[in-house]
């Protein structure tokens, strides 16, 4: 009575020996699943409106972070950024940073 077939989606980390490697179109069901760049945009219905001086700041501390200024990064962040910007900032660091990122 299981419609779904051992080794798929969520279920096929329970299924599988330890330590067994996925191919890509078996991980599709993964949590930390990767993705391109074109995946990643056409699940984003609409960017979240944002300020484009905070856009300016937000883009201007992420390309010159080191890990030397990354407290100091995020505190300068934590002074500009409202709780009306998060959803900004997360679809930037995951769309605009995270998925370049070798």
């Amino acid at each position: 009575a299981n419609d779904i077939p051992q080794g798929s989606g969520m279920l096929a980390a329970q299924t599988q020996a330890p330590g067994a490697m996925t191919t890509p179109g078996e991980a599709a069901g993964f949590f930390g699943h990767t993705c391109d760049i074109g995946t990643l945009l056409t699940q984003v219905a609409s960017s979240p409106e944002v300020n484009q001086d905070i856009a300016d700041k937000i883009s201007f501390l992420m390309n010159n972070l080191a890990e030397s200024n990354v407290e100091t990064s995020a505190a300068e962040l934590k002074r500009f950024i409202r709780v009306s910007d998060y959803l900004y900032l997360a679809q930037y660091l995951v769309i605009k940073r995270a998925s370049l990122e070798p």
